[in-house]
């Protein structure tokens, strides 16, 4: 048993529908706007209507159910930026079957690492996307059928030529087990490896979708979400309005401890540890991977991202574990750093990571992307954090200045690529 006291719960009375079904949710909300504009793609302007961006999502529904698409089954939707992307979505959603998304821009082996994952059975895809990948997707014998957007070819079925209209108000989705039937497979970051298969319930993406109030917004809102989970906490739940420095409370149907990471025990108020979550917002698992891997012996998520909440219950985050700088025994929050070096005039991007030395461990070092048109210099930087730091948060490496800092799709620093040109010598400049 644990101490109920020290466990931060969301709103606990939320109201959800009872069918439980994502798509049937989504299409009420859908049939209450007309002439709206929904979509406006931002390189070529184009735009879907509300009415239009239903009428499109049913007659594609419609469709795949006559090809065979129906619960149990995933579907891919493999496109670059495209109206039809969120309508074919919420068409996949709409016949009960599972959605999956791929990037034109992943790349051949997130790509085949990820098809592997959830061995989808459709595909639905642009011709540029199909034109860069085509080799690839068919030597994957789960793809029973491949479907474009776009004009028909030898290999694939145009969604034009199969598309029927239907009244928008006649339709209804196939109904589905919200709690335990997958609505979407979304990624992890792979910020730590390959991407992992998240599997999203129809329930998890009903609680996710909750309207958010901001009576008054004067304020840019914070944040912490995962794509585990969705938005753990935000400041657009905060009873008391926006902290500084708070990234909110906990959202709705989400319980969240902090634990000592040494003693495993559940801390109290601005006590640091890492920040662990459960409740039915969090995802149904990933796919092939042992929930004992990733869950702790009360079944709440370890995030391992490092945290504390005050009296309030207002969550701060500090940094990733994983990501903390060990010099000389002292542990050093790389994000801390970080802010410091942002708030120099002369400074457009900045990370830490740690490099390796003898004897203490890491030395904290800073890799910096100059603001355009200015100078500065490593000792100008040192110093000025020298300044503000206790004498073991120093840049005791350094600071290297590069032309952009590695992110990922979702714009995480990848740190471990930082790491690698640190203490492997790779030249980063582009």
């Amino acid at each position: 048993m644990y101490n109920n006291n020290l466990i931060v719960y969301g709103d606990q009375t939320v109201q959800v529908p009872a069918h439980l079904n994502f798509g049937k949710f989504m299409l009420d909300k859908l049939r209450l706007y007309k002439n709206e504009i929904a979509l406006e793609n931002a390189d070529t302007h184009e735009t879907l209507t509300y009415e239009e961006l239903t009428q499109y999502a049913v007659g594609l529904s419609c469709a795949l159910k006559k090809l065979g698409v129906g619960l149990g089954d995933t579907v891919a939707l493999g496109s670059e930026k495209r109206l039809e992307f969120v309508p074919s979505a919420l068409a996949i959603i709409f016949t009960g079957a599972t959605y999956t998304p791929y990037d034109l821009k992943s790349g051949r082996a997130i790509l085949k690492h990820k098809l592997s994952i959830t061995k989808p059975k459709y595909f639905i895809c642009t011709n540029l996307f199909w034109n860069t990948y085509e080799d690839l997707l068919k030597t994957f014998d789960c793809i029973k059928h491949f479907i474009t957007l776009d004009e028909k070819t030898d290999s694939l079925i145009s969604v034009k030529s199969i598309l029927s209209h239907v009244d928008v108000n006649n339709f209804e989705p196939e109904r589905v087990r919200g709690q335990d039937d997958v609505a979407f497979v979304l990624y992890s970051s792979g910020t730590t490896g390959m991407p992992k298969g998240v599997q999203l319930t129809h329930l998890n993406c009903i609680l996710n979708s909750l309207p958010h109030e901001f009576p008054n917004l004067q304020n840019i809102l914070q944040g912490y979400g995962m794509t585990e989970c969705g938005e753990p906490t935000s400041e657009s739940w905060g009873t008391k309005g926006p902290r500084p420095g708070s990234v909110g409370m906990p959202s709705p149907g989400l319980i969240i401890k902090i634990v000592d990471p040494q003693t495993n025990e559940i801390v109290g108020p601005n006590t640091q540890g890492e920040i662990r979550v459960a409740g039915p917002v969090f995802m149904k698992g990933y796919i092939g991977i042992d929930p004992a891997t990733y869950l702790d012996e009360q079944g709440f998520f370890k995030t391992g991202d490092l945290g504390y909440y005050d009296e309030d219950k207002y969550f701060f985050i500090v940094d990733r574990m994983k990501e903390i700088i060990v010099y000389d025994g002292y542990k050093v929050a790389p994000l801390e750093l970080e802010s410091i070096l942002l708030a120099h005039p002369k400074v457009l991007e900045a990370a830490v990571v740690g490099k390796i030395v003898p004897d203490f461990g890491e030395e904290p070092t800073a890799f910096v992307v100059k603001q355009p048109g200015v100078d500065v210099t490593e000792t100008e930087l040192v110093d000025y954090v020298a300044a503000e730091v206790s004498p073991y948060m120093q840049l005791r490496g350094g600071v290297r200045f590069i032309d952009k800092i590695p992110r990922n799709t979702r714009g995480k620093v990848l740190r471990r690529n930082l790491r690698e040109i640190l203490n492997g010598g790779i030249n980063f400049n582009s």
